[in-house]
């Protein structure tokens, strides 16, 4: 890119004088300048990015293991429930049969 750029500009303004070349020269050494601080600025912008990506990843995961984690209780407690009613239920029969001998 860089080059096309610079290719561009000694097309445009000739390769004559020493005073073109200095100027040229001055281009170049901004261009590449410029081409540093874009550089620097994307690879801090891409870094904020993934470290955003990772927190809203982490949160999820988190979320993910809460609703888990409260599926698991619940179920468990209906499992005890259903347990306890079941239970509750043979007691009663088993006492039936009992006063009715």
């Amino acid at each position: 890119m860089l080059q096309l750029c610079i290719a561009l500009c000694v097309k445009l303004h000739g390769s004559g004088d020493r005073g073109s070349m200095d100027k040229q020269e001055r281009m170049m050494a901004s261009l590449r300048e410029r081409e540093k601080a874009v550089q620097q600025s994307l690879s801090v912008s891409l870094r904020e990015r993934d470290r955003e990506r990772e927190q809203h990843l982490k949160e999820e995961a988190i979320q993910h293991f809460t609703a888990l984690m409260a599926d698991m209780v619940i179920c468990s407690a209906l499992f005890l429930l259903a347990v306890h009613c079941h239970l509750l239920t043979i007691a009663i029969v088993f006492q039936k049969k009992v006063s009715l001998y």
